[in-house]
């Protein structure tokens, strides 16, 4: 492989050898991408049994970490071994759509062309099950420019939409390794802070299942700790904005105490949520209005994936 590659995709995984794999064949098998142009970096985050793919290409590889560091630390490990221009992240229990990437990246650099230099990330639409009904619903998020908006939550998935210029992540900065959960959430505050402006591109180009395995203790740490962060950042957000800060980590919390069978404690933390920020769903941030039709092959893809994680 060439020295420069246009596209990284990092992929973390722990445990999740059948996921993982499927995951990255997703990653294989965009349209309209030279393979020879992307990378594929899945990172082992310490799986017991290492991790082993059964189907790859030249162009992916696995780097295996030694102790557990959770998705921080295995996406920062990912960049550090990457080596493209464009960083994409996708997480090991969801699924990229064979159009993603290359209207990500039409999308980017139509914007760039006319930029004036701030930060900028590409997101685009998913699907995703509705967190009250467990309905699979299409999302289509819409983009943000002040660092108010950032602060309302990861309404637009950024574990498996997201596309970064290498120079924007390097200016961000890494996930901060200390969470273990809501380390995209923190960094999409910190690109806020910076003047950074979140597009969307048009297209519904990942399949995003609720994310397991999350801790209640490790939630409620990363939800203390990015507070304190964000206290220099209080003068410049509205009340509003405040209030859908709390409601967010609100949500995070009550959402993760509920998959662990602690349904009264999930319901005070929903409760608040929803007072802090009163809405008809469970996200925070903003969405298009756009047709709610899940395609066929979209819900076989579902089915997959689902059946994986049985």
């Amino acid at each position: 492989m060439r020295g420069r590659l246009l596209i990284s995709v990092i992929v973390p995984s722990f445990n999740r050898p059948r996921q993982a794999q499927s995951a990255i064949t997703s990653a294989m098998r965009q349209r309209d991408v030279d393979s020879r142009d992307v990378e594929i970096v899945a990172v082992d985050d310490a799986s017991s049994p290492p991790l082993r793919l059964s189907d790859t290409a030249p162009n992916v590889r696995v780097v295996r970490l030694a102790v557990n560091v959770g998705p921080a630390g295995a996406r920062n490990a990912g960049v550090a071994a990457s080596r493209g221009e464009y960083l994409a992240f996708l997480d090991s229990d969801d699924r990229w759509l064979p159009e993603k990437l290359s209207r990500q990246l039409e999308t980017f650099k139509a914007i760039r062309a006319q930029h004036d230099g701030a930060p900028v990330a590409v997101v685009c639409g998913f699907y995703s099950p509705n967190t009250l009904t467990g309905r699979l619903e299409a999302r289509m998020p819409r983009g943000a420019t002040r660092p108010g908006e950032f602060v309302a939550g990861c309404w637009y998935s950024p574990g498996s939409t997201l596309l970064v210029h290498r120079s924007t992540f390097e200016r961000v900065g890494g996930f901060d390794e200390r969470l273990r959960r809501l380390e995209d959430f923190d960094w999409f505050i910190r690109f806020g802070q910076l003047g950074g402006q979140l597009h969307v591109c048009d297209v519904f180009g990942a399949v995003v299942p609720p994310s397991s395995g999350a801790a209640y203790e490790d939630v409620m740490l990363a939800s203390r700790i990015i507070a304190e962060k964000t206290a220099d950042l209080a003068h410049k957000l509205t009340t509003a904005d405040k209030r859908k800060f709390a409601a967010y980590l609100e949500v995070c919390c009550g959402v993760t105490a509920f998959s662990e069978r602690r349904p009264a404690r999930a319901l005070r933390h929903l409760i608040r949520s929803f007072l802090l920020s009163p809405r008809t769903r469970a996200q925070t941030g903003d969405f298009s209005p756009r047709s709610r039709v899940v395609p066929i092959d979209v819900k076989a893809v579902w089915n997959e994936i689902m059946a994986e994680a049985a």
